[in-house]
């Protein structure tokens, strides 16, 4: 009986014994590796997280390779387990931008991962995979950091949205609360939107690599909020 309660307690309040963090998290895009197969002159990445989204600037491929070395940061509220102290998965998505605007390829990461209340310098640079319908098209070299934000206070109704981020550029608000972002439906990260298989809903694995030689990368270059 006292199952049946809680379960019917987490259909209303599906965020029961759970713990709203704010954090601000970072994600050094290094570079991207393009399959042999794979024709194309310029992209751009796209990071989104709910309602909230922001992207590199588009740079050039050559021979199948582009380095971006650009820095992107989107807040976003996790929701940790009061009683294990674990964090709820938080899935973002990277999605490498042709000029044309055609799509190429996206990947699903767990945020969770690299949540932590203690201070952390950046993650040590891991590989993930692009696909398209279930077929990998390229490798995005990422580093991912976050860091909490203890005395961040969520605005008050009617004010400024929390939606601010940093990066080359912002695509603002996509119009989804942070609640309703959460129960979002749209095409599954990680494979091609035709793709309806089990295995999409689940985030594309990292892959750990060394670190690249030390390069001189830009900077975080700040963005208004929308």
């Amino acid at each position: 009986a006292m199952d049946a309660v809680r379960s019917r307690l987490w259909t209303k309040r599906p965020h029961l014994d759970r713990t709203a963090l704010k954090f601000s998290f970072e994600v050094r895009v290094h570079s991207l590796v393009l399959k042999p197969t794979v024709a194309c002159d310029s992209i751009s990445v796209l990071w989104t997280r709910g309602s909230k989204a922001a992207h590199t600037a588009e740079v050039a491929v050559h021979d199948g390779r582009a380095d971006l070395n650009e820095r992107l940061v989107l807040l976003c509220t996790l929701f940790r387990d009061d009683k294990r102290g674990t964090f709820d998965r938080k899935l973002c998505s990277f999605t490498i931008v042709q000029r044309s605007g055609i799509k190429l390829g996206r990947a699903s990461v767990d945020l969770s991962r690299w949540a932590s209340v203690q201070a952390a310098g950046e993650g040590e640079a891991e590989d993930v995979d692009i696909l398209r319908g279930g077929i990998t098209v390229g490798v995005l070299r990422l580093s991912i950091s976050s860091r909490w934000l203890k005395e961040y206070k969520r605005a008050a109704k009617g004010g400024q949205h929390d939606t601010s981020s940093l990066g080359s550029g912002s695509l603002g608000d996509t119009g989804l609360s942070e609640e309703e972002s959460e129960s979002e439906s749209h095409p599954l990260d990680g494979v091609d939107e035709g793709d309806e298989s089990p295995a999409s809903a689940a985030s594309t694995p990292l892959r750990p690599r060394p670190r690249a030689s030390s390069t001189e990368e830009s900077g975080p270059t700040p963005v208004a909020a929308r």
